[in-house]
């Protein structure tokens, strides 16, 4: 059993069920705990009651063996979050402390939150500066801002309230012939692999979505989508599920097949899963739409922000990225030599 702070007992299905009623991210359950388990990720559950729940992940950095020292930091993702979705101040403020208290006693070298919290909550936001955190406006955590779809209306008005070049590729890629299917086996992961790992500069390993695919897809609670062209694999994405929520996370897409528009028939069939099988909501997971010039975005990441939008979904802003450096002068030497390393690799 993961560690719990002050002694703390917390009983995973009370925890997971906090967070499904929520609409909370999987990412904050126990069921992702037990993925990052399999890493060397240590969960750190913190529970204020019943009123709100953060999960938060205590991440290796360096391990130095020759003096027997491990250095970690410590990561909440979209997190915490509140029975129902109903915002408690005390029970922010008391859980962020806590978590504080935590990472102060153990050490860490930097804490790093991704609030769940709109951004227009301004008195959060001076809560977090006072307590000495800082926001950070990095590239690869824009997941603040997404766009989530709401599909508990019918196909006919989902496709209304698509942008008009949206539905003109859906019926492009249907017209020529591409084919989606989905499932959790062996072979379809392969498939997705090397779409996904072709695409993205800086993948995650296959064994981490071996992992995934093991321990969520047998749950339900994750599943592999292709789009193919005469056989082949022109796009694929991996959805996680939970709640009333399908989380679009990773995908990637054949530049050969660019013109059969198998990306947007993707996520189409992608949602039509999710409403049969009753999903509500369809977090696209990441549309840098404010504060660009901020996270100094690049062509790439504008296009995939448009491709989201056409799909109609309404636009959330969380807080961005706060962090707190504990220990500066480790963090940043062991911040340059972790740079370093991925350099050489």
């Amino acid at each position: 059993m993961d560690a719990y702070l002050e002694g703390t007992s917390v009983d995973e299905g009370i925890w997971n069920e906090i967070v499904a009623s929520a609409g909370g991210h999987i990412f904050q359950t126990f069921h992702w705990a037990e993925v990052l388990r399999k890493f060397g990720v240590e969960a750190i559950p913190l529970m204020v009651e019943d009123r709100a729940v953060l999960m938060a992940y205590k991440i290796p950095m360096l391990t130095v063996r020759r003096i027997r020292t491990m250095y970690h930091t410590l990561q909440v993702l979209r997190g915490p979050v509140f029975k129902e979705d109903r915002f408690d101040r005390s029970a922010l403020e008391e859980i962020v402390s806590r978590v504080v208290r935590y990472a102060r006693a153990e050490r860490v070298l930097g804490l790093d939150l991704f609030p769940n919290v709109p951004s227009s909550d301004s008195e959060s936001e001076k809560y977090l500066l006072k307590q000495g955190f800082r926001p950070v406006y990095n590239r690869h955590s824009f997941h603040t801002q997404t766009y989530v779809l709401d599909c508990s209306q019918s196909e006919e008005e989902l496709m209304k309230r698509m942008e008009k070049r949206t539905r003109w590729s859906i019926r492009k890629a249907q017209r020529l012939g591409v084919k989606v299917r989905d499932g959790i086996d062996e072979k379809l992961l392969d498939s997705f692999f090397k779409v996904y790992s072709s695409t993205n500069p800086s993948p995650q390993p296959k064994g981490f979505f071996e992992i995934v695919n093991k321990i969520l897809g047998e749950r339900g609670l994750a599943r592999i989508f292709l789009s193919e062209v005469d056989g082949q694999c022109a796009a694929g994405l991996l959805a996680l599920m939970f709640g009333s929520k399908i989380f679009y996370v990773w995908g990637g897409s054949n530049p050969t097949y660019k013109n059969y528009q198998p990306g947007v028939l993707l996520h189409w069939e992608t949602i039509k899963w999710g409403r049969l099988h009753g999903y509500t909501y369809y977090d696209f997971h990441g549309a840098l739409v404010e504060d660009v010039e901020k996270y100094g975005t690049d062509e790439k990441t504008a296009n995939v922000t448009l491709f989201k939008r056409g799909f109609g979904g309404a636009f959330l802003k969380y807080m961005p990225q706060n962090r707190m450096v504990l220990l500066p002068l480790r963090y940043h030497l062991i911040s340059l030599i972790r740079k370093a390393i991925c350099t050489i690799r």
